[in-house]
């Protein structure tokens, strides 16, 4: 529920899995009438399903994977790689000592939004998530992706899942990921 207000900013909770759009005019009184301008033409977009199109999001990818470029980084007992796969960028979530016993958890990039940033070491600033769907829950990634400009893309990101509309948080991460050289590929 949107309602008029006279301040600049509203806080309005609504269902996490719906997907919120604003519209935004402006406002003024003259000679003690109130005139509206035009509805903006991009309406605001908010919620945690608030997917933009992947293939988007793999465009703003593309410079970093392209040519089978993959990243890698460690956090505790797992790894997690960054790649592209037939025009879609991937994390790949694998344990060490995982080898030979299936490819681990693919979570798909679904929504990538370039944010501000302040940090003269970081090059870009994205909000990210990443979605892993299978029968019975969705879990997924999300968080922030900072690209830095030594090279490096640091992922600071929550795993978790919608239970009965609520978001449970499994964990917490943040990821140094560097660019792998051809032998240390993650091979299918």
């Amino acid at each position: 529920q949107i309602k008029t207000i006279k301040k600049n900013k509203y806080s309005f909770k609504f269902d996490k899995r719906k997907l919120c759009r604003v519209k935004v005019r402006a406002a003024k009184k003259v000679n003690g009438k109130t005139v509206f301008s035009d509805f903006a033409k991009k309406t605001l977009d908010y919620g945690l399903t608030n997917a933009d199109n992947w293939s988007d999001a793999y465009k703003v990818m593309h410079k970093y994977l392209k040519n089978n470029n993959q990243y890698m980084g460690r956090k505790g007992i797992r790894c997690f790689y960054l790649l592209e796969d037939k025009g879609v960028c991937f994390i790949r979530v694998r344990d060490y000592d995982e080898p030979g016993v299936g490819n681990g958890n693919l979570y798909r990039l679904m929504c990538i939004r370039k944010t501000v940033n302040h940090n003269t070491k970081v090059r870009k600033s994205y909000n990210v998530k990443f979605e892993m769907r299978c029968d019975y829950e969705v879990p997924a990634l999300y968080g922030k992706m900072l690209i830095m400009k030594n090279g490096k893309i640091i992922l600071k990101i929550k795993s978790g899942k919608l239970v009965n509309k609520k978001l449970k948080i499994r964990k917490r991460y943040r990821i140094v990921l560097k660019e792998l050289d051809e032998d240390s590929k993650l091979l299918y």
